[in-house]
């Protein structure tokens, strides 16, 4: 099986957010838990701010970049876990710095009329047309 774990905050390190993927054996020999061909953590800033649809962003680009059809790192054995968590976590990071430029330049805009709440949640969600180009690479 292929896990993918998001925004994990090591204790003592609020600095930093990480990925958690991991890929069970194909086949089930070998002893007791030893079933993990391997594992892959990325460490990556953390940025201010809580944006909306980043797990749900970060899923579907680690799906694509692990699936053995159109996975870049296809070839004989699948794609690379490890090259698709970099590939996941530099997007991600793209977007999530793009989006909370957006939010802080929104937030200098706001005065304190009504509806500045909604606008503030508003720009915090993920730039993800602004960001196309970094999501296709």
């Amino acid at each position: 099986g292929l896990v993918l774990i998001t925004s994990v905050v090591l204790e003592g390190d609020d600095d930093e957010i990480c990925l958690l993927a991991s890929r069970g054996k194909a086949s089930g020999g070998g002893a007791e838990g030893d079933d993990v061909a391997e594992q892959h953590l990325i460490r990556t800033p953390r940025l201010p701010g809580q944006f909306t649809g980043t797990g749900d962003v970060c899923a579907a680009l680690f799906l694509a970049h692990t699936d053995r059809r159109g996975g870049r790192d296809g070839g004989g054995g699948g794609p690379s876990l490890a090259g698709a968590l970099e590939r996941v976590a530099g997007t991600m990071n793209s977007i999530v710095e793009r989006t909370a430029r957006a939010s802080l330049a929104e937030a200098g805009d706001a005065g304190d009329e009504e509806g500045t709440r909604a606008r503030r949640v508003a720009s915090r969600e993920l730039q993800l047309i602004r960001s196309r180009d970094d999501i296709m690479n």
